[in-house]
């Protein structure tokens, strides 16, 4: 090989070479940004999904607070007005301004309020029947409206709750339905009256029972943040 062509051959190799190790260079060069991109797009991907988990999981924990409460308060309530069905109380010893006063704060109309007040002065006997029956009826409207708020919590707050605890609000509200269905119904017959006391009690113990599952259901699932497959 003479000298002419030797420079020639080794100058060929060598740009061959520089080519080679720039077109490597470049590939490099694009892999790590094509990494890069992939990478930080991954990153967003999982901060987005991970800020959603939070907010979902913060989402469902007010919603099982909210939840745990309007049943609770239902419960209260339910409980009290059931003792009023089992037990009323006397309203011999007031005079006409107890009377009035006990009337205002249950919300009864004035019109109704004043007619009472003018009976106890004359026929104390029919104003007494009034008393309790303004004072059952503000009861059961009480309680109705807890219940209904408690029912109508349990949809609202649907998106938020487990199958498992969905199910069980709608059973336990469903139960406190019943149970009031037996304290507002109107029993003349004793041993009918009696009967609807006895259904309410145990609809009672049930609906008691039930709460206790729940709010061990519901810790659970606060506490290890649980989440259902069908959550997505």
């Amino acid at each position: 090989m003479t000298g002419s062509a030797g420079s020639s051959f080794w100058h060929w190799i060598l740009n061959d070479t520089v080519i080679v190790g720039a077109l490597t260079i470049l590939w490099q060069t694009w892999i790590k940004t094509v990494f890069a991109k992939v990478l930080e797009k991954s990153k967003f991907n999982f901060t987005r999904l991970a800020a959603n988990a939070s907010l979902y999981s913060t989402k469902r924990h007010d919603a099982y607070v909210q939840m745990w409460r309007s049943l609770l308060e239902a419960q209260g309530n339910l409980g009290e007005r059931l003792q009023t069905f089992i037990r009323t109380p006397s309203f011999e010893d007031y005079n006409e301004e107890d009377i009035r006063d006990f009337l205002t704060k249950k919300n009864t109309p004035k019109a109704a309020i004043e007619e009472t007040c003018g009976l106890w002065r004359t026929q104390k006997s029919l104003a007494l029947v009034k008393v309790e029956t303004y004072w059952k009826i503000y009861n059961r409207h009480q309680t109705e409206s807890f219940v209904t708020k408690a029912q109508n919590d349990s949809l609202y707050l649907d998106l938020y709750l487990s199958d498992e605890v969905s199910k069980a609000v709608i059973d336990i509200v469903k139960n406190m339905r019943s149970c009031l269905s037996y304290v507002n119904g109107y029993a003349y017959d004793a041993d009918i009256y009696k009967s609807h006391q006895d259904k309410a009690l145990e609809l009672t113990d049930k609906i008691h029972i039930q709460m206790d599952k729940l709010s061990e259901k519901m810790k659970g699932e606060i506490r290890l943040g649980h989440f259902d497959e069908s959550d997505g």
